[in-house]
């Protein structure tokens, strides 16, 4: 069996008879086969569509003799059945005798099977071939990368949403996440990985994200983020999680320093701030006295130490990695 990948790097493996590295190393041929390939194996194309699409250029005689030998050249590195024809003027590709992940990724994607489709999805479609000299073929290669990379961020988006559903918080904002990161430009997937990290918990990491997304808009397009990402903004900061509030520790403020992370909350009332700087004192130095008690105890009277009791120091993530 013949297998092809070609969502991102070309992977191609043939028989214990062929020579895959051949048919790799020959740029324009190599787009030939994945042409053939990656619709289904089986599809039918006439000749002159092929001719148009690699030779459009040339007389007739050249270039039939140009595809004639490319078939043939195909043929003798992956087996002379993998071509086959309907009469004279169609060709195609045995399915009997190739995979394509292409095929496999929209059959998934048709049957719901979304982490199955992700999984075979690498990166875009035929990433790093160039062919020179064929319009016809690279404006096909351009529309079908869109299409699949749409597929793929509509497979994300429905997992994102089915652990939303069921309150898984943490799976939502890697899902959402990897939505960002495969189109960082698109303003519904970075609202989404704000709404998901507000939902975990996690309002500083959601808005530090709306800032470097402000960033990245600016200094790659020169526009402002849509009002919509703004009015999400202003309703984060507005509705701190008070049931999950952590108060910075000066431990956990060296390492927000030590990261390089500019953090900024919510300001508070004069009262407040200074009622919250005597809570983190008191609470710094309760947590120091515990720790240090229970040492020189556990040294003085040599207390045997219970597996099941544990000590539990409050923290926040504040590195911008929710991993």
């Amino acid at each position: 069996m013949i297998q092809l990948r070609t969502l991102g790097s070309i992977e191609l493996t043939a028989g214990a008879d062929g020579d895959a590295d051949a048919l790799i190393s020959q740029p324009k041929r190599l787009a030939l086969f994945c042409y053939l390939a990656i619709p289904k194996p089986g599809t039918m194309y006439r000749r002159d569509t092929l001719l148009g699409s690699f030779w459009p250029e040339g007389d007739l005689e050249h270039t039939r003799t140009s595809l004639r030998q490319t078939l043939a050249y195909i043929r003798k590195a992956l087996g002379h059945d993998v071509i086959v024809r309907r009469g004279s003027e169609e060709v195609g590709l045995n399915p009997d005798l190739l995979w394509c992940d292409v095929g496999a990724f929209e059959n998934a994607l048709d049957d719901c099977k979304w982490s199955e489709a992700i999984e075979l999805y690498r990166g875009d479609l035929l990433k790093g071939l160039f062919v020179s000299q064929v319009p016809e073929f690279e404006r096909w290669l351009a529309g079908e990368r869109a299409r699949l990379a749409g597929r793929y961020a509509a497979a994300l988006e429905e997992l994102a949403n089915a652990a939303t559903a069921a309150g898984k918080t943490r799976a939502a904002v890697e899902w959402w996440q990897s939505l960002a990161l495969h189109d960082p430009y698109d303003s519904r997937f970075t609202m989404g990985l704000m709404e998901a990290l507000e939902r975990s918990g996690d309002p500083a990491n959601a808005l530090l994200h709306a800032r470097q997304y402000a960033a990245l808009l600016r200094e790659e397009l020169e526009i402002a983020p849509p009002v919509e990402l703004e009015a999400l903004v202003e309703r984060i900061r507005a509705n701190p999680p008070n049931h999950k509030r952590v108060l910075q520790t000066p431990v956990v403020a060296t390492l927000v320093e030590g990261a390089g992370v500019d953090e900024q909350t919510p300001s508070l009332p004069d009262g407040e701030s200074g009622r919250k700087r005597r809570i983190v004192a008191i609470g710094a130095l309760a947590v120091f006295v515990v720790v240090v008690g229970a040492v020189l105890l556990s040294r003085s009277s040599r207390v045997t130490l219970n597996p099941d009791h544990v000590v539990v120091a409050v923290f926040r993530n504040a590195t911008g990695d929710p991993s």
